[in-house]
């Protein structure tokens, strides 16, 4: 392998781990807002539960009743919005997963590709020490048995 390949597949497989590292940052990011999401339902979902909790008695009025169906749906309408939330960051989440998966991915194959090469390398020079090798003691061989009273 070249000193330019060398220096190509190096570059190559840092972008690859940089890129790597923000999808991984990206779906941190998305799974702590769907985390943030998903306590803001929770909370809206308890104020409503303790809202219909508080008994209007006896006595109230009507107008208290009509204000508090109302408000009571204007709780089930927000809910059913932060329930979109928690679905839309859902599927961000799944989107980053899949992204940083994606980069995972390329870099592994390109930490494969490296490691093939730099192994090809070593075997070429291994192949190449073992060829001087038997050149030398082939050498060594014939000047043995060029000699005289041999």
């Amino acid at each position: 392998m070249t000193r330019q390949s060398e220096k190509s597949l190096a570059t190559l497989a840092k972008v690859k781990r940089d890129e790597e590292g923000v999808a991984a940052q990206q779906l941190r990011a998305a799974r702590d807002r769907l985390d943030a999401e998903l306590e803001r339902l929770e909370a809206v979902r308890r104020y409503a539960d303790d809202y219909r909790g508080h008994g209007t008695g006896e006595l109230a009025q009507w107008r208290n009743v009509l204000d508090g169906r109302r408000f009571l749906l204007q709780l089930e309408l927000t809910i059913e919005a932060q329930r979109a939330a928690v679905d839309r960051e859902r599927r961000n989440v799944e989107a980053a997963r899949a992204h940083w998966l994606a980069q995972r991915l390329q870099r592994s194959a390109v930490d494969k590709l490296i490691d093939r090469r730099a192994e090809a390398a070593r075997h070429k020079e291994r192949r190449s020490e073992q060829r001087q090798s038997d050149e030398q003691a082939a050498r060594a061989s014939l000047q043995l048995g060029e000699e005289p009273g041999v």
